[in-house]
Formats: C-alpha cells, sequence, structure tokens
C-alpha cells in the first residue's frame, strides 16, 4: 500500500513544487499510517502525528465536533492544514477511529 501511495503522489506532486509533506494519522491517538517529504525525511510526521494529538485535545475541551474538525496554521513561509477524512459513524453504531490527513506546503 505505500508503495502505491508513494509513487501516485510522486505523480501528482510533481506539478504541485510548493508541497512538502504529507502525513496519513488516526486519531485521536496520531498514530502514523502513512507519510511523504519532499525531502525523503519521514521524521516530519512524527511532529504532525503530536500536532494532531494535542489539536484533537483542545478542540474536544472546546466542544467542536469531532466529524466537522480541522485545523489550519500558517507562517511567514508555510501553511499547513488538517482534517478528518472518514465519515460520520452510524448514529448508535461503534466508534471509530478517524483517519486525518495533514498537508505542508509553502
Amino acid at each position: 500500500m505505500r508503495t502505491i501511495l508513494d509513487r501516485s503522489l510522486e505523480e501528482f506532486l510533481g506539478q504541485l513544487p510548493g508541497m512538502r509533506a504529507v502525513v496519513l494519522s488516526v486519531a485521536p491517538d496520531g498514530l502514523l499510517a502513512w507519510c511523504w517529504s519532499r525531502d525523503s525525511k519521514p521524521d516530519i510526521a512524527l511532529g504532525f502525528a503530536a500536532l494532531d494529538r494535542a489539536a484533537t485535545a483542545c478542540l474536544e475541551n472546546l466542544g467542536a465536533s469531532q466529524s466537522s474538525r480541522s485545523l489550519l496554521l500558517t507562517a511567514e513561509d508555510a501553511w499547513v492544514g488538517v482534517w478528518p477524512l472518514d465519515e460520520d459513524p452510524e448514529p448508535g453504531g461503534p466508534h471509530r477511529p478517524r483517519l486525518v490527513i495533514t498537508i505542508v506546503t509553502t
């Protein structure tokens, strides 16, 4: 699966030179499912997994809906966007982890 994602992303991101990293994690624990970075340094994923855990805790304290949580951080030379990918569980259904994608651009 990782090879397929890496190859697909390489083809797509060749056209987006500002894309620096993409991380797929599982919330609320911030477990890493997959990551890609333009400089091939997987360490970036650990920081974004920690960011997702911290954002999850903060948004839960604010009472934000789990299905609509997203995060956007900006700096002078970078943007970080975080969005959930999976759908809401069925009413009364079991709780399941949610997939979270983090994208870093310049």
